[in-house]
């Protein structure tokens, strides 16, 4: 199982997956390119808060879990389907005061690990 970590702005994950994440993306587009997409986090998949203040997310079906930051943990919960990929980052980045269109581009990069794993 191969363990990769991933920082993204103010985003931070640390992936353990067979296949590797770097192996399962080898070129391929990205999936999430529009902001009006509204992601759902497969119901299969479990969380645990960690006393680091970091979210472990996990998917035993798909070989897969990623320990996540406070910030990529608060994305993934708002991933209900209901909600915009562009609706997430705004509410996160007037939460946090970061620059919006970024942290659009921001999330939704962060967004496609769990997509290449069809986690979303």
């Amino acid at each position: 199982m191969g363990k990769e970590f991933l920082k993204v702005g103010p985003i931070s994950c640390s992936i353990q997956a067979n296949p590797p994440y770097k192996e399962m993306r080898n070129g391929k587009a990205d999936f999430f390119t529009m902001a009006n997409e509204k992601p759902r986090l497969n119901p299969n998949i479990t969380s645990t808060s960690l006393e680091t203040g970091n979210t472990l997310f996990e998917a035993g079906s798909a070989n897969f879990s990623a320990r996540v930051n406070q910030v990529g943990a608060e994305i993934l919960q708002n991933c209900t389907g209901k909600k915009t990929i562009g609706r997430i980052a705004t509410d996160l980045s007037e939460k946090y005061d970061y620059e919006d269109e970024e942290f659009t581009e921001q999330v939704k990069t962060f967004l496609n690990v769990f997509r290449t794993y069809s986690l979303l």
